[in-house]
């Protein structure tokens, strides 16, 4: 007797199926997870096509502190300030290393090193969202010595993305900590053929005495009398930003750098400068901002991808379980010697390790003319 064997495997097609009924489930739990997961908002991109503000002052006045040596009298002359942010590594979906640098220059000398009036270099972390800096800062402010530490409250890169209508303070890098940035009004302004709306804030830097605050080689002078003075900062700034993105497009500044005795008596000028962001620059960081401030697609792309997994593991479970899926193995007949052996015993079948077994019945293989046996 011979056993045959038939064996039923999986189909290419029923291993696909189960395969895509895999995918179908992650697809499913990344669209439900996304909208949780994933901000609608951009933080600050890394690399900004416009990332320097300048400001400019046709009429500045420069004071001896500022001119060659031997010139004792301020002078009249254009001047320029810059700001240039860089953000860069180690960087993460939500903080970034930023470099803000600030510096003014005469803008009717060639030599850019005779040209410059001052310069800082402002080293910190940021968060790419709220704009404000964790953790300390270092800062480089004069040529030939080790940075210093400080700290940049409030506001200064940037204002937060979906900036409100209500008071900040903003960060004055000459005095070194901030001062209330109120809301003033909302002005439209025209971009790529569309109006857009910005927020505009202004914000009072009451007179303060500068050397109080930290150590600097211009913060004291001495008079020519011998009496000491110190340099005392105020003025006046105007913030322009678009709320969406919180990125600063214009900025205006009125600022007053001076000389002062002990008794408050103003004794010399350093820089009295009254100057604004030009059009142009204007019209460039605000298509920027704009940009910037596009929301990303989490609520659609999070429906594709439910709908789009739902759709594929209902094909995907209709394949794996349809009938007629898997593919028979052609039966196998086992080689086994006579079923009745000379000792009498009976034929002992051979293990079956497949999944189906059916016995075959018997050949008769009696020599010609005997009759089989019943």
């Amino acid at each position: 007797m011979r056993p045959v064997t038939i064996v039923r495997m999986l189909s290419k097609s029923r291993i696909f199926a189960v395969l895509t009924l895999l995918l179908a489930c992650g697809m499913v739990a990344a669209g439900l997870l996304m909208p949780k997961l994933v901000t609608e908002d951009r933080p600050v991109p890394l690399e900004l096509q416009s990332s320097a503000l300048t400001l400019r002052d046709d009429d500045a006045t420069v004071g001896p502190a500022y001119l060659a040596p031997g010139e004792k009298d301020e002078i009249k002359a254009p001047v320029s300030r810059q700001f240039k942010m860089t953000i860069g590594e180690p960087n993460t979906e939500d903080t970034a290393a930023a470099r803000v640098g600030v510096s003014s220059h005469r803008d009717n000398v060639k030599n850019d090193l005779e040209s410059l009036l001052d310069a800082q270099v402002w080293s910190f972390r940021m968060n790419r969202f709220t704009g404000v800096a964790e953790g300390k800062a270092t800062i480089a402010d004069t040529p030939g010595t080790p940075p210093g530490k400080g700290e940049v409250p409030g506001q200064w890169a940037k204002f937060p993305t979906n900036t409100e209508q209500r008071d900040y303070t903003y960060f004055d890098w000459t005095a070194r900590k901030d001062f209330p940035a109120t809301f003033v009004r909302t002005e439209t302004r025209q971009s790529q053929g569309k109006d857009v709306e910005v927020y505009v804030f202004h914000q009072d830097i009451p007179d303060t005495n500068i050397a109080q605050q930290y150590h600097g080689f211009r913060n004291t002078m001495t008079t020519e009398d011998g009496k000491q003075a110190y340099l005392h900062h105020g003025g006046q700034r105007e913030l322009v930003v678009e709320p969406k993105s919180g990125m600063l497009i214009s900025v205006a500044e009125d600022i007053r750098d001076v000389y002062r005795d002990s008794q408050g008596k103003e004794v010399q000028k350093l820089l009295e400068f009254n100057g604004k962001v030009d059009s142009d620059i204007e019209s460039s960081m605000l298509a920027q901002a704009m940009r910037v401030g596009e929301k990303r697609q989490v609520e659609k792309w999070s429906r594709i991808l439910l709908w789009a997994g739902l759709a594929l593991g209902v094909v995907a479970l209709a394949v794996a379980l349809r009938p007629g899926s898997s593919t028979r193995r052609q039966p196998k007949v086992a080689e086994h010697s006579d079923p009745h052996s000379v000792s009498g015993e009976e034929h002992q079948e051979e293990p079956v390790t497949e999944e189906i077994a059916v016995r075959g019945e018997g050949r008769y293989n009696g020599e010609p003319g005997d009759s089989p046996r019943s």
